[in-house]
């Protein structure tokens, strides 16, 4: 048997006439960059996590970049910005791209999210916001980080570009901190065709300076504020994913059954399983993942690895000092198994099969 790691093709499949209903209408529509298709998307994804704004951007990188620019964070002299070490690289590479110095704190253990108790003890009088990061599909406990942010007068991003419908204390991911940034890269849980991403906001300041930022900063069609991108939703990316939000909960739905057959299946540990987890992943511990990655290939399953190589250690961050431990070892044995929402029992089974029999 051959298991995917994901199969876009079966999800899209469920909503396929709805798509190309939807592409169509851009087609015929002659708006082709932000508009009213852009609009729609924006008004219906804030009021699904639960925010007043939310503006469409290129990417989920850009949407981080781009509300660290808000934050107008080359203005200050505080600039540094608290990030995990486990994290997809983009989460760090914004802040230096926004004109700051991201702050490597260690992850839990366990779950390899930000550990919250190091985030305090790295704050300093040069930190001006905290990232913590809702990775894999699960949130971070936000409370104290929270407390943190406000007792420092810190700004609090949340990256959710992991985590899209999942659910802090009966809020949705994005709409805890000062602004959410999404990506909906095509195998995100709400993934459109092409690049894409969002920024939440309950702050008007934010959606002006945003939607400003996000169109090479003009002021006015012939003038410009600043050098920056060109970070513009296309209106068929928002065509794409105004039909697929629709299913976004049963979908998440769908993955958290799967998670939890996996968890039945066998005795490699997982994460820990929480109702509020989406699912984005499904990572297991394993002291061997290069032989074990090599022997499911071998048996036709794909894996992947989120990530073997923490941030601090990446080339482009050399000399940052930081000392994580636990982000180093979580990263080193933790192995992706397949998954994406429409995988079948019959596939988990034929993986957990093989992870029993495995041989070091």
């Amino acid at each position: 048997m051959q298991v995917p790691f994901v199969d876009l093709k079966r999800e899209n499949a469920m909503c396929n006439a709805e798509i190309q209903e939807a592409i169509a209408k851009v087609v015929t529509s002659g708006q082709y960059i932000l508009g009213e298709t852009v609009e729609k998307f924006e008004a219906e994804f804030a009021e699904y996590c639960g925010t007043k704004y939310a503006v469409a951007v290129g990417s989920g990188s850009d949407a981080l970049r781009l509300i660290l620019e808000a934050m107008e964070l080359r203005k200050y002299y505080a600039k540094q910005v608290i990030v995990p070490a486990n994290t997809f690289f983009a989460t760090a590479q914004a802040v230096v791209q926004a004109g700051g110095e991201p702050v490597f704190v260690d992850v839990d253990p366990d779950t390899g999210l930000i550990d919250v108790d190091k985030v305090s003890r790295a704050v300093t009088q040069n930190t001006k916001a905290i990232i913590p990061v809702h990775l894999y599909g699960q949130p971070v406990e936000m409370d104290d980080i929270r407390d943190i942010a406000d007792r420092h007068r810190l700004y609090l991003v949340e990256d959710a570009c992991q985590a899209h419908g999942a659910e802090y204390k009966g809020k949705k991911v994005g709409s805890i901190g000062d602004a959410g940034c999404f990506s909906f890269y095509p195998t995100k849980n709400l993934g459109g065709m092409g690049d894409s991403g969002m920024v939440t906001t309950n702050y008007g300041l934010f959606r002006r300076r945003l939607q400003r930022l996000r169109n090479h900063s003009r002021t006015n069609p012939q003038r410009v504020s600043a050098t920056l991108l060109n970070s513009r939703m296309d209106a068929i990316q928002a065509a794409i994913l105004s039909v697929k939000l629709k299913y976004l909960d049963k979908w998440n739905f769908q993955r958290q059954v799967a998670a939890r057959y996996y968890d039945d299946c066998f005795v490699y540990r997982g994460l820990p399983m929480l109702d509020r987890n989406v699912w984005h992943l499904y990572p297991i511990y394993t002291q061997n993942a290069d032989k074990m990655a090599a022997y499911l290939a071998e048996r036709g399953i794909q894996t992947g690895f989120h990530y073997k190589v923490p941030c601090h250690r990446q080339y482009a961050f050399k000399g940052n000092g930081a000392y994580c431990p636990n982000a180093v070892k979580f990263c080193k044995n933790h192995l992706s198994l397949p998954f994406f929402s429409q995988i079948t029992k019959e596939e988990i089974d034929y993986v957990t099969d093989c992870l029993r029999v495995f041989q070091v």
